[in-house]
């Protein structure tokens, strides 16, 4: 499900044609997501970008500046990518919202694999600030989701909801670190795992059991 794929090289855009700034990010995603930021060179950005380094540079400053923008943009595209799945599951049992909510992560990871390896796998400089304020804005999401699941079925919150919401984030993201070690048979078996795990566990700790 989520095998590893190179970059391929790609012959460069004609002369005269401009690469938009989404073209170079995406050059700049595949190349950092596997090799690592450290190990990432303009010139290899500039290839998956399909353009020159001049080009490159006139768009972006550094290597580091260019790393910046585009994992702001991947993480963006999936904070927005997750509240739309969450919005969509919204009023469903608590169960299927659950499950919703675990398979939306795990299927951004198999559509953007880079993207996903961008933000959950590479450190440099400014990634730490960014991921955090990521987890943060997704944590407060679940806990308002359980909160509205929880009054729906006219009950009080009986623990820290965001805390519970904050481990149910971690759990989504472990499960598909795990997944992309896996064979891609076990990918789903572990996505129906991690949502197994975490409607028990808030089943226990927050939400009313299923009728």
């Amino acid at each position: 499900m989520m095998a590893t794929v190179s970059p391929q090289p790609a012959s460069r855009l004609s002369r005269g044609s401009r690469p938009s700034d989404d073209q170079l990010l995406d050059g700049a995603c595949a190349v950092f997501a596997q090799v690592g930021v450290a190990a990432a060179s303009m010139e290899q950005i500039a290839d998956a970008a399909r353009c020159t380094k001049p080009t490159l540079y006139a768009h972006f400053r550094s290597k580091h500046s260019i790393y910046l923008a585009a994992l702001r943009r991947e993480v963006d595209r999936l904070e927005a990518w997750l509240f739309r799945a969450y919005d969509e599951a919204a009023g469903r049992p608590p169960h299927e919202e659950i499950h919703a909510a675990m398979a939306a992560i795990f299927d951004y990871a198999e559509q953007q694999p880079d993207g996903f390896r961008l933000i959950f796998t590479t450190e440099a400089e400014g990634h730490l600030a960014v991921v955090t304020e990521l987890a943060a804005s997704i944590t407060t999401k679940i806990a308002e989701l359980i909160r509205t699941a929880l009054a729906a079925h006219g009950h009080e919150p009986a623990c820290d909801l965001h805390a519970v919401a904050g481990l149910t984030v971690g759990t989504a993201i472990a499960g598909v670190q795990q997944a992309f070690q896996a064979p891609p048979q076990k990918a789903r078996e572990l996505l129906e795992l991690a949502a197994r795990y975490t409607e028990h566990a808030l089943t226990g700790l927050a939400l009313p059991p299923p009728v």
